[in-house]
């Protein structure tokens, strides 16, 4: 494999320059450094992410304390903001927590902030030298579209509907947990059980919810309510539920208690269950296991970098998380 003293003889420039120009440092003029970049492209050239980190810390002069730094991308405008969500905390915490297990740093970046496009996000994970990226909002799709992903270590602890980027994920076992709710609510003797969701709400939960309801008879076999956006969901719940008439519903998360209060005179006849819990919540459900997708998060993106694994993988994995039923 080439190195950078390969690229410098063959394009008859110093060895600094051409690390600069990796770096896309602004010392090199711009057709320099694309020239540089282009010839070590075609040179097969790949950057050892831990060499860059530890050059990184010699250029800066700080204290060399830990292996480096790993960057958590969400699309939030704020720390906040961001960690209001008790999902995102829990999964936030589970990154924070590994990553100074295994010696390294996390920094979150808020790309909901004005001005954080995919140039100005790379530009300053390379200034910061940080190689190892966690993609940790399933709101923000559209960082996919021409974010330079082969600088990076790179995984996504978030799943997107109608994504097809292939970073390696880890999350929520969605199927299974769905499948323990439906045969926990079955136990209690509920025999006509609904699915209400959110119309944006992950499908692998109507997947299993409609293989679990294929092995019930006809009688007992109800569609999926997905709730519109805006104020028309608790008036389309009436109409489903009074067509319907479930004994118990599983909600994605608590929207289905709400249309059944705001729709239903005795709503407290009816079983209710939620598939991502929250937390103190006065109703059964699944808990997700949010800090333990973050922890197996976290690995992958330091496991990547460790083995200077960078860029899109050519078969992207998915290591799914198993949910907990809590009374």
């Amino acid at each position: 494999m080439p190195n950078q003293r390969d690229i410098a003889a063959s394009l008859g420039v110093t060895l600094a320059t051409v690390s600069r120009a990796l770096r896309n440092s602004p010392l090199v003029a711009p057709g320099t450094r694309r020239r540089i970049q282009e010839a070590a492209q075609k040179m097969g050239y790949v950057t050892n992410p831990l060499v860059a980190t530890l050059m990184e810390h010699v250029r800066t002069g700080r204290h060399i304390t830990d292996q480096g730094t790993i960057a958590i991308l969400t699309a939030s405008t704020s720390r906040d903001e961001w960690l209001s969500n008790e999902v995102n905390d829990s999964n936030y915490r589970g990154m924070r927590d590994h990553a100074e297990r295994r010696g390294y740093g996390t920094e979150c970046f808020y790309l909901g902030q004005p001005g954080m496009t995919t140039v100005a996000v790379d530009r300053i994970l390379q200034a910061r030298g940080i190689r190892a990226v966690i993609v940790a909002d399933p709101t923000w799709p559209t960082l996919f579209r021409g974010f330079p992903w082969h600088r990076y270590a790179a995984c996504r602890s978030a799943w997107w509907k109608r994504s097809s980027t292939g970073l390696d994920t880890v999350v929520s076992d969605h199927f299974h947990n769905l499948g323990v709710a439906f045969a926990r609510l079955q136990r209690r003797g509920c025999e006509r059980i609904g699915l209400c969701l959110h119309q944006t709400t992950s499908s692998r939960w109507i997947g299993a919810y409609l293989f679990h309801q294929s092995t019930l008879p006809p009688h007992r076999q109800l569609p999926v309510f997905q709730g519109p956006p805006g104020p028309h969901a608790p008036a389309a719940f009436r109409s489903w539920y009074e067509t319907w008439k479930p004994d118990a519903i599983l909600s994605g998360g608590m929207e289905g208690w709400l249309w059944m209060q705001e729709t239903t005179t005795t709503p407290e006849r009816i079983r209710f269950a939620s598939l991502n819990r929250p937390r103190n919540s006065p109703f059964p459900g699944i808990d997700e296991n949010s800090h333990t997708i973050g922890t197996a998060a976290c690995d992958v993106a330091i496991n990547h970098l460790m083995h200077n694994d960078l860029g899109l993988p050519e078969n992207p994995r998915e290591i799914l998380i198993k949910g907990m039923w809590i009374e």
